[in-house]
């Protein structure tokens, strides 16, 4: 095989004409691939910053929970303590 067989010389060299077309079409697969990754990292950063921020929110939320919670029961425990005085 010589490298001027790769070159259609007529319409009618079909190997030529074939090799080149499944080579253009590779390369646009290739392309594409590159983008769709590009574009799916970028989408899995923002996916796990979002996912972040709203696992400190909801550790924040609990924070604030248990301490509502722990201020309830100082106040049942004062007031059960002034019960039991009187």
């Amino acid at each position: 095989m010589d490298l001027s067989d790769l070159i259609p010389r007529s319409v009618n060299d079909s190997g030529a004409i074939l090799f080149w077309v499944i080579l253009f079409i590779l390369i646009i697969v290739i392309v594409l691939l590159y983008y769709y990754a590009k574009r799916m990292k970028k989408k899995v950063a923002r996916i796990q910053q979002e996912m972040t921020t709203q696992l400190d929110t909801v550790k924040k939320s609990k924070e604030k929970t248990m301490k509502d919670l722990s201020e309830v029961k100082s106040k049942v425990d004062k007031i059960l303590k002034e019960d039991k005085k009187e």
